[in-house]
């Protein structure tokens, strides 16, 4: 109850920014199209990264590890949006310089997270970032809300930057975990795992679509963003590219377990032919000088 309630706050947050635009803000509408299974992979704006995911998709689970990362639960997302280039259909808050853009997720059932990545002077080019979170659970309500960084410093964003942790998921690509968070009534975003705290920003646009029910590997979500007016102001895609497999790091957990005992049988074996070649190579030479006196 607790989670559905700080839900509804964030939104009702949000929703100040749109009735600042001098507008009652109206009931948003989308569109979703959910593609899952091979059809994603076509569907992906990254296609090249989640194709490369995929195919190593047995080795991401390893990788994980051998980076202090517990992949039991985890998935591996991507989030791809551009916002309209003509500024006219876009709410800039800054009327003279270009937005500084950034993306907060709401997951129903979960929390708020904040993506650990900023575009400075955004002009409307296409913004690829992957994320590594928990599952998210088939029929969650996930929203994605682009902001305007309104900050007077860049302090909080510079040290979000310097120390987000990346993981390395393929020799090529990386994800970088979601940063928990609360938006608070006035708009602010405080960072709960972090001494930190992000002005109230200003409102750009939504996108809401719902977790697929489907035991895919992956799956994608295309639609639009659309601002307080209900005006399209653009695409957004948000896709699953790896889930972790109980079974598989089972199996792997399994198999590095047996390695490992393989390995100190076989050292223990060594160990005791080398004593037992010394003791005779040793009995050898006491008999020769015995013989020699």
């Amino acid at each position: 109850m607790k989670t559905i309630t700080a839900l509804v706050v964030a939104l009702l947050a949000l929703s100040q920014f749109a009735e600042a635009q001098g507008g009652k803000s109206q009931a948003l509408k989308w569109v979703f199209t959910l593609v899952t299974g091979a059809g994603a992979a076509k569907a992906f704006g990254n296609a090249d990264q989640a194709h490369a995911v995929f195919q190593q998709k047995d080795a991401i689970a390893a990788r994980l590890k051998n980076q202090g990362v517990d992949p039991i639960n985890g998935a591996v997302f991507s989030l791809y949006f551009t916002l309209n280039g003509d500024v006219s259909s876009v709410y800039w808050a800054d009327i003279i310089n270009k937005p500084d853009i950034y993306a907060l997720v709401q997951i129903e059932g979960d929390g708020d997270y904040l993506v650990p990545a900023i575009q400075y002077e955004y002009a409307g080019q296409p913004i690829i970032e992957n994320l590594f979170h928990r599952i998210v659970p088939a029929g969650r309500r996930i929203l994605v809300h682009i902001m305007d960084d309104d900050s007077f410093s860049n302090t909080v964003w510079n040290n979000i930057l310097q120390t987000s942790v990346s993981y390395n998921v393929t020799a090529d690509v990386s994800c970088k975990p979601f940063l928990k968070a609360k938006v608070e009534a006035g708009g602010k975003v405080r960072l709960l795992d972090r001494n930190m705290e992000l002005d109230a920003a200003d409102y750009i646009a939504t996108a809401e679509f719902t977790a697929p029910n489907t035991q895919e590997d992956r799956w994608v979500a295309n639609g639009v963003l659309r601002d307080s007016s209900n005006r399209e102001v653009g695409k957004l895609q948000f896709g699953q590219v790896w889930r972790s497999h109980p079974e598989v790091l089972s199996r792997a957990t399994e198999e590095a377990d047996t390695a490992h005992s393989d390995f100190v049988f076989w050292c223990v074996l060594g160990g005791v032919g080398i004593v037992i070649f010394g003791k005779l190579i040793f009995s050898r030479t006491q008999n020769a000088k015995s013989r020699n006196a």
